[in-house]
């Protein structure tokens, strides 16, 4: 009475035929999608036969609304990334991803090996592991502002900057000197007709943040790792220095004044004619983004040896969501595509097919269709190494520098480890208040970030008071109240 149908139930391990569905952050959907995804399944029977994996992609614009939009319909995800796109503890209060702890311990072993043990307290939650950090560089990156060399050479005394910036580090009231340094540059960039649209909002957001403060887990605070103490981002002498300082940039044209308006500036800023920038500094970076650009930058370095693997949630991680049918099975692929044994297989998914999409120059480096480190959408084929795995086992691109994913670990390996590192507060207390100080910042951070306010001072009074009306106090009490009780605990 009970054929085939009872064997295929009780059927299990290698002979189940199951299929995955893999949500993944992406340049888009490309000419040869398709044709990779079915090569990626032949290679994979080599490795988990009778597993197969349907692929979703999503661009990082629309990735938040189609993930809730998917979480809130059901949809089965057995794998998706994670991170910088989406709010890790929102995601977390909505209990969008599965605890991995016994997962990773069953069908994880190899990935345990080769990954550092740190890691995996960065995606910690009330005491469980909820994603996989996908294993690039894990420290925190110094800032350094990027610039045409021309410009560089012309304008700025790139040495006094650096070492003033030191000082400031070491002495609150050096900062307006920092500052002003800029500013005489900019001044002359000014009447040489030489500032194009002025400095990009990502050097207004990159150096205002408190770029040695360590995050603590929420947007708008931070702990001041010297006392234990949680700080209100927009009080610290820091932020009002540089409210004061953006608004004057702004009346002298240094900073467009229609910048409230521009749509997504700052991720091309020299194409978009900003004449200053700030990203990530790292060895090179400079040499990497001329060659991206055809043209020859600078990078001046703030606070180049400060490297520290923080507390914060990592940028990209791998999660099995809620949703997920087969989350043994998605983590014994997780686990392949994260370690040594399934090195083959993640190039295969990154970069393409050999002979198509990439040559070889040799076993670690290769050369791309497309003459930039990373695909875009009208490439052929393309993702990217840090979306999908962990990318020690990546090739490198022909565009990037020689020996630089091997710097980066180095970089890991001699950074400062986070006191607080597994210190994820539990926010579900504090949600509405975490609400409304979100819409308070949306009404006024921008306008003072940017220096867009006729008159500042008025703009900031109000909005503080509307952040402690929000509850910015209330807030700092609970996360300092947490974070005393975690140090006691993890005896820090």
């Amino acid at each position: 009475s009970c054929f085939a149908g009872c064997g295929n139930k009780n059927a299990s391990g290698d002979g189940e035929k199951v299929k995955l569905k893999w949500v993944l952050l992406a340049p888009g959907n490309q000419k040869d999608s398709a044709e990779v995804y079915a090569a990626f399944n032949e290679k994979l029977q080599e490795f988990m036969p009778g597993t197969t994996v349907e692929f979703e992609v999503l661009v990082a614009s629309e990735f938040q609304e189609k993930w809730n939009l998917m979480m809130a319909t059901n949809e089965t995800v057995d794998i998706a990334w994670s991170g910088y796109a989406l709010d890790f503890s929102k995601q977390m209060q909505q209990q969008s991803y599965l605890p991995l702890d016994d997962l990773i311990d069953k069908y994880g072993k190899d990935m345990k090996k080769e990954l550092p043990e740190y890691i995996f307290d960065l995606t910690k939650y009330n005491g469980k592991i909820y994603a996989i950090p996908i294993y690039q560089m894990i420290a925190r990156w110094p800032r350094g502002v990027f610039l045409t060399k021309e410009n560089s050479d012309k304008y700025f005394d790139r040495q006094a900057i650096i070492d003033k910036f030191e000082e400031w580090k070491k002495d609150d009231s050096k900062g307006r000197e920092f500052y002003d340094l800029w500013a005489e540059g900019l001044e002359k960039m000014k009447q040489d007709g030489a500032i194009g649209n002025g400095i990009s909002s990502t050097f207004t957001g990159g150096l205002s943040n408190k770029v040695w403060d360590e995050g603590a887990g929420i947007s708008g605070f931070s702990i001041d790792a010297e006392n234990d103490k949680i700080l209100v981002n927009a009080k610290e002498d820091r932020m009002l220095l540089w409210y004061e300082v953006a608004a004057e940039w702004y009346k002298k044209g240094y900073i467009r004044n229609d910048i409230l308006s521009v749509q997504d500036q700052g991720s091309e800023p020299y194409k978009n004619g900003y004449c200053l920038w700030v990203h990530n500094y790292a060895h090179r970076s400079a040499e990497t983004k001329s060659a991206d650009l055809g043209v020859t930058l600078d990078q001046i370095p703030l606070g180049a040896e400060d490297f520290l693997i923080t507390n914060n949630v990592p940028a990209t991680m791998i999660t099995i969501p809620r949703t997920s049918k087969h989350p043994e099975k998605a983590m014994q692929l997780i686990d392949l595509m994260n370690t040594e044994k399934g090195k083959e297989l993640y190039n295969l998914l990154v970069w393409g097919i050999e002979g198509k999409h990439f040559t070889k120059i040799n076993d670690t480096r290769i050369k791309t269709l497309y003459n930039s480190t990373q695909a875009t959408s009208d490439d052929d084929y393309g993702l990217w190494n840090w979306s999908v795995a962990n990318i020690k086992n990546s090739y490198e691109p022909h565009a990037q520098i020689e020996g630089y994913a091997a710097y980066q670990f180095e970089i890991d390996e001699k950074a400062k480890v986070s006191k607080y590192i597994g210190f994820k507060p539990d926010t579900s207390m504090i949600a509405t208040e975490m609400a409304q100080l979100q819409a308070v910042t949306t009404e006024y951070s921008k306008t003072l970030q940017f220096g867009a306010s006729p008159d500042w001072k008025k703009t900031y009074a109000e909005y503080i008071k509307k952040l402690d009306a929000a509850g910015a106090e209330k807030i700092r009490a609970e996360l300092q109240k947490q974070l005393d009780q975690w140090l006691k605990e993890n005896k820090k």
